[in-house]
């Protein structure tokens, strides 16, 4: 095919895609959309399940213990301010961890943390679908060692070929001597 029919064809499909994002039907699917995520993020049971999740591993630091001694009154109030579009993201603390080598760490605070996990409670599931299989960086269910076991696999499969073909390869050379010695003889 000719290269400028080609180029054409793509601003024109471009054009087509550009006009349909900028198109009332697309603006209001997407604003219904948007409504209908935003209500589940602020549902009170999904605030209360992020408090959850937030605290995981670190229930008994000073931060989550202050956050739950008024646990209700602290989700009703996070709930009203995303509700509202009144929520203000606190001040990150900073600190330094020296495990194996020197990290400057900027944490959210816990409330903060409560709200990244409700917004990530909802949008994960959806967002999980559009990736590829082979995707394992902050997935529920995969991660670094289940990624190391699946480059093992490939790895294992790539020499079973390899030994395949090798074996072909010492086949097809018996073959072929075997048909020089017997046009020799």
């Amino acid at each position: 095919m000719f290269p400028a029919l080609v180029k054409a064809g793509n601003i024109i499909k471009n054009k087509l895609i550009r006009k349909f994002l900028m198109g009332d039907k697309f603006k209001r699917l997407i604003n219904i959309m948007s409504e209908s995520l935003y209500k589940q993020i602020i549902d009170y049971p999904n605030i209360h399940q992020a408090y959850l999740d937030a605290r995981q591993c670190k229930r008994y630091r000073s931060s989550i213990l202050r956050f739950g001694y008024d646990l209700e009154s602290n989700l009703w109030q996070i709930k009203d301010d995303l509700k509202n579009g009144t929520y203000k993201h606190g001040p990150y603390r900073e600190f330094v961890v020296a495990d194996s080598k020197k990290r400057h760490i900027k944490a959210a605070p816990f409330r903060d943390r409560v709200v990244h996990h409700a917004l990530c409670n909802i949008i994960e599931p959806i967002l999980d679908r559009t990736f590829i299989y082979d995707s394992y960086a902050c997935r529920r269910g995969k991660g670094t060692h289940v990624a190391v076991k699946r480059l093992e696999r490939f790895i294992r499969s790539i020499r079973e070929i390899e030994h395949e073909r090798e074996r072909e390869r010492e086949r097809e050379r018996e073959s072929r001597l075997r048909r020089l010695i017997g046009s020799i003889a």
